[in-house]
């Protein structure tokens, strides 16, 4: 197994460091379509969490995705169970092996719908629908997230290109509830490898946001191969020279 180190490539708000956050409760999600959360990466991302945070926690992700499956064409029951088929299928071959391979015990494991179908969560979802309505400029910031994810995507997508984007929205409305629930729980911090959503970064300039997003801060980090040797390009006369010795 090739051995990997994290490293942090920002946080938001900026006036943040890592040691200002040593003792705050962090958690991952693990998104099934990141392929950093799979076999040695995951590893190094939890193994990061054991290291820099107190009580950490992993949260799988597959009952979000059942946005993307009903933009893929399948209906409600469908896309949920292919959702829930492959959070199940990153459970067994890649969270449980390195669960048990050591040194990350600590970190726990959280199923996406064990929240987001209770009360409380609603409540969340509710405001950051409001919220959403209410302030343009968050609105714009996630309706251009939405409508990226389309046009990466647009050969898969199957139907009304604006049934497509209602999903986009409904899906990242829903993560950001999900952000303000856990921060409103004490789980301020997130932990990304790759770019956080954007229009998260920094919601204390708006006077009406929800508060847990307004006091989350997310770290957005790097993953790569320890001990990794650089390769030398030689060059045609490098080359000739060393032939001719």
């Amino acid at each position: 197994m090739r051995k990997h180190v994290v490293k942090v490539s920002a946080i938001y708000p900026d006036s943040k460091s890592l040691s200002d956050l040593a003792n705050e409760k962090a958690y991952c999600g693990l998104s099934l379509s990141n392929p950093n959360y799979t076999s040695d990466r995951l590893k190094a991302v939890l193994q990061f969490m054991v290291m820099n945070f107190k009580n950490p926690v992993a949260i799988t992700t597959g009952y979000l995705y059942r946005y993307h499956y009903q933009m893929y064409g399948y209906n409600y029951d469908e896309a949920l169970n292919l959702a829930l088929k492959k959070e199940n299928e990153h459970f067994r071959k890649e969270l449980i092996p390195t669960l048990e391979s050591g040194g990350v015990s600590e970190v726990e494991i959280i199923r996406w719908d064990s929240i987001s179908k209770n009360e409380e969560f609603m409540i969340n979802l509710n405001k950051i629908n409001k919220f959403y309505d209410e302030c343009c400029e968050f609105k714009n910031k996630i309706d251009e997230v939405a409508l990226n994810f389309l046009n990466a995507k647009a050969k898969d997508i199957v139907g009304s290109f604006e049934n497509a984007k209602k999903l986009s929205i409904n899906f990242l409305l829903e993560e950001s509830a999900f952000f303000d629930y856990l921060a409103l729980k004490g789980y301020r911090v997130d932990v990304y490898p790759g770019t956080a959503l954007p229009a998260l970064r920094d919601m204390s300039k708006y006077a009406n946001a929800p508060e847990g997003l307004k006091d989350r801060v997310a770290i957005e980090i790097l993953i790569k191969r320890s001990g990794r040797k650089k390769k030398v390009k030689i060059t045609e006369k490098q080359e000739s020279l060393s032939m001719e010795n």
